[in-house]
């Protein structure tokens, strides 16, 4: 488990029962597990680019654009610089995720590769906002 998602899920047990319906507090206790889930999956999509082995690709970008989609179903987050830090990261997944899909469908090696830089960038975003939830 990277060091975010520990240092989130310590946050998140923090936050404890009693949190007010529509803070903060109460979004990470109902969708933390959703963005630690949205974390390993984009990290199994980096070891299996890393690898090279297309079944692992295309599967484990299916599964990321399923943990994706699901994040995408959560309400905003009610914090506005929070919200725009997870939105710009879910944004960026999508991107990411949907060149992965397209590149091991068709074969592209060009299109792998931009879903590859797309999906980095995606992972810092992803930090991001997983430290503006912690915050």
């Amino acid at each position: 488990m990277r060091r975010w998602a520990a240092a989130f899920a310590v946050a998140l047990a923090a936050c404890g029962g009693g949190a007010k319906s529509g803070s903060l507090a109460d979004w990470k206790l109902r969708y933390g597990a959703v963005v630690v889930d949205l974390g390993a999956a984009l990290d199994r999509v980096a070891a299996a680019t890393k690898e090279g082995e297309p079944t692992g690709i295309r599967t484990s970008c299916a599964a990321l654009r399923e943990s994706v989609n699901e994040a995408q179903h959560a309400r905003p987050v009610p914090d506005e610089k929070a919200q725009a830090s997870w939105r710009s990261a879910l944004d960026a997944i999508t991107a990411g995720v949907t060149d992965c899909l397209g590149a091991m469908a068709r074969g592209d090696a060009r299109q792998l590769e931009r879903s590859i830089t797309q999906l980095r960038d995606a992972r810092l975003k992803l930090d991001s906002a997983t430290a503006a939830l912690a915050a």
